[in-house]
């Protein structure tokens, strides 16, 4: 089984958001802890005020946290693909630089129980003095599928939970079906960490 880490994309027009609002426990999220019944309901992004000319909204949205949030359609359909295994989906609203509320829904898709599955003999990278398990800069990530539940099909591994990894099958579906704002590569060649 292969993965592929996902890189989240703002074509010419669509926004980027700011950090996560309302949140107070958001690096609970960022470690993979679940939230259920604990998510607030007020949350929302905000449009970055950097860039005032760009209104459009995407499908994946990037944002300060590096947090998977999707539109309604992509929830959907990763539902559908029965991509949403050990991942937690939490409503998000997504205010424009107006501070009003998008019409469109949107989801925070949060990866939870994150696997420890860096092949850390064959990656290159630094890991952190304060969280020493954690690669704070990578020049190649090589993953050990042996060690990924097969059912998995979005996660983060526990020692670079920067982005979300997605199996190679959902991610080659996601593109063909055209959805917005993500992109996929090869963790092992990928030269963006």
């Amino acid at each position: 089984m292969k993965y592929m880490i996902s890189e989240f994309e703002c074509p010419k027009g669509v926004s980027r958001f700011e950090a996560i609002q309302n949140v107070p426990a958001w690096p609970k999220i960022q470690y993979g802890i679940p939230q259920a019944g604990a998510f607030p309901e007020d949350a929302y992004f905000q449009m970055s005020p950097d860039f005032p000319k760009d209104i459009k909204v995407a499908d994946v949205l990037r944002n300060v946290n590096q947090f998977l949030v999707v539109s309604e359609r992509l929830l959907e359909f990763l539902s559908s693909q029965e991509a949403l295994y050990k991942n937690e989906t939490h409503p998000i609203a997504i205010k424009n630089h107006k501070g009003r509320t998008e019409k469109g829904k949107y989801f925070l898709v949060h990866q939870i129980g994150h696997p420890a599955c860096v092949d850390e003999s064959k990656t290159v990278g630094t890991k952190g003095k304060v969280a020493s398990s954690q690669y704070l800069f990578v020049e190649k990530l090589v993953l050990d599928p042996p060690k990924i539940d097969k059912k998995l099909r979005i996660f983060r591994p526990a020692q670079f939970s920067d982005r979300p990894f997605f199996r190679e099958d959902l991610a080659a579906k996601i593109e063909a079906e055209g959805f917005t704002g993500i992109s996929f590569f090869d963790p092992e060649t990928y030269d963006g960490y």
